[in-house]
């Protein structure tokens, strides 16, 4: 069905963020068709931002998978996710350290040489203890020097000038895993050099760092000649996939294995240090300035998962909002259902606290701001037509995570309150939200309807419904030390200053 824009989107871009189906390419189908399956869903295992595989289900005829399963699947899919990053992590985290170690005493025996070619290749650690590398070497001024298995010094000569020749002039690295691929002469060589990584000491290029990797012969065995051209179709599909699914096996030469990109960054890093160490009068590296870089490096690393952990919670919260949602609608008691909606609210305004903080530069601060306008926009939308909510946000109005869920959860109670209590007889309400930064560094929220107001002894009455929103309210006051001024301006009037 068309997707339709809802005020006040207009004609602006409709979010998708929540959006959890998309449909399939005709091409696709008619694979499928070509299996002989009629039913499909699959969904994405992302592991560091990136596709790292998918979980697929088929059937041989249209399967019907209810919401709730589709959901139960999403949530087995994420935890195993979040597994594999774990693993992942924990290993690349262990190989990094063990290389951060050798790179360091590497810098240490740089800072206590006069020859630096002699430091990286003639020590106890040399250049051969990174990388998994079984050749490496040095190009100076003074030649070329080489330790493992590598190519001719001659042939080291001319890859270095093919590099200099090459490479962009800002580039001040090179890795390949197909070396030969690139660079023609190689070929004789690439048994032992199908991989190489290259880093540039100074600005002239005339001292190089480099690293070899041998070739790693592989078998692939294709569903199909993948160099087969596609077939043109007929009516609505334009091209067709290949037909034939009969074992096609390519032997694969030439390739080493990869370098990976923080391996890359780690050999630029040396060749800053050997440039800083020794081409410029051999400066003396403090040890402190190694331990700081390391310690860049980790905050680098828990600020990329902890950006991670947020859109896991995000998606979480997201799946368990989802739940309450279908639950909701299998109910009938109306005082059930109130109770489900506003449930789901809440786990839906802490769900936009963690989106913000994955969006944003800091993994501590989150813009109130634009997460109350989110929130108000999820808000409006759940409570259907006829309620709107205008919001003046000041931008750049940062506020910790813990105060930001406080906040949320507030504003959330509010809002709801107000489309619950505060409309007419006819049903709908307006309210209007502000966010602002106050005296002393504090923050601002204002909550305005345009009910009735508040009833005389309020505070001391007995609530209406459960109690349970301003028992939240008041909790989350406490647990941010903030204060609540209610006045009736003649609709109801909550200011929060935190």
């Amino acid at each position: 069905v068309p997707l339709v824009a809802a005020p006040p989107a207009g004609n602006g871009p409709i979010d998708l963020t929540f959006a959890q189906h998309r449909t399939l390419s005709p091409i696709h189908l008619e694979y499928q068709r070509n299996l002989g399956v009629n039913g499909s869903m699959s969904i994405s295992i992302m592991v560091e931002g990136k596709l790292w595989g998918l979980m697929i289900g088929h059937h041989r005829q249209p399967h019907y998978v209810a919401p709730e399963t589709r959901a139960a699947a999403t949530v087995i899919t994420d935890a195993f996710a979040m597994r594999v990053q774990e693993i992942e992590g924990r290993r690349l985290w262990a190989e990094q350290q063990a290389h951060l170690d050798t790179e360091g005493r590497l810098v240490r025996e740089l800072t206590r040489s006069d020859d630096f070619v002699g430091a990286l290749t003639a020590g106890t650690m040399t250049l051969l203890d990174l990388f998994g590398a079984t050749g490496a070497g040095v190009v100076s001024a003074g030649g070329v020097t080489l330790i493992g298995k590598t190519p001719a010094e001659a042939e080291v000569r001319d890859l270095a000038v093919w590099l200099r020749e090459h490479l962009p002039a800002e580039a001040s690295s090179y890795a390949s895993s197909a070396f030969s691929a690139e660079f023609q002469p190689a070929a004789a060589y690439r048994e032992i050099a199908s991989g190489l990584l290259a880093a540039f000491v100074d600005p002239a290029r005339e001292h190089l760092l480099l690293w070899f990797r041998p070739e790693v012969p592989s078998t692939v065995t294709w569903g199909g000649d993948p160099r087969k051209p596609v077939l043109p179709g007929s009516g609505p599909v334009a091209v067709l996939p290949r037909r034939s699914f009969e074992r096609w096996v390519e032997e694969r030469t030439g390739f080493a294995t990869p370098f990976a990109d923080w391996q890359v960054s780690l050999a630029q890093s040396l060749a800053q240090a050997v440039e800083g160490v020794v081409l410029r009068q051999r400066r003396k590296i403090d040890e402190l300035t190694g331990l700081l870089a390391d310690k860049e490096k980790l905050l680098t690393q828990k600020d990329i998962l902890t950006r991670e952990i947020d859109h896991r919670v995000k998606n979480s919260l997201q799946i368990v909002s989802a739940f309450l949602q279908m639950q909701r609608r299998q109910i009938a008691d109306p005082d059930a259902r109130q109770a489900f909606a506003e449930t789901s609210a809440r786990v839906m305004s802490v769900a936009r606290v963690h989106d913000s903080l994955y969006q944003a530069e800091s993994v501590e601060e989150v813009d109130l701001g634009q997460t109350i306008e989110n929130l108000c926009s999820d808000l409006a939308g759940m409570a259907g037509d006829g309620h709107a909510v205008e919001l003046v946000a000041e931008s750049g109005v940062m506020v910790p995570y813990r105060k930001a869920v406080a906040l949320s959860l507030i504003a959330t109670e509010l809002v709801t309150n107000a489309f619950k209590y505060a409309a007419g007889p006819t049903g709908g309400g307006r309210v209007e939200v502000s966010v602002s930064s106050s005296a002393g560094g504090g923050v601002r929220l204002k909550v305005c309807d345009d009910g009735g107001g508040m009833p005389e002894g309020w505070a001391e009455a007995r609530p209406q419904g459960t109690g349970l929103g301003m028992k939240m309210i008041r909790a989350m006051l406490d647990q941010i030390n903030a204060r609540i001024e209610v006045a009736n301006t003649p609709g109801a009037c909550f200011t929060i200053t935190a």
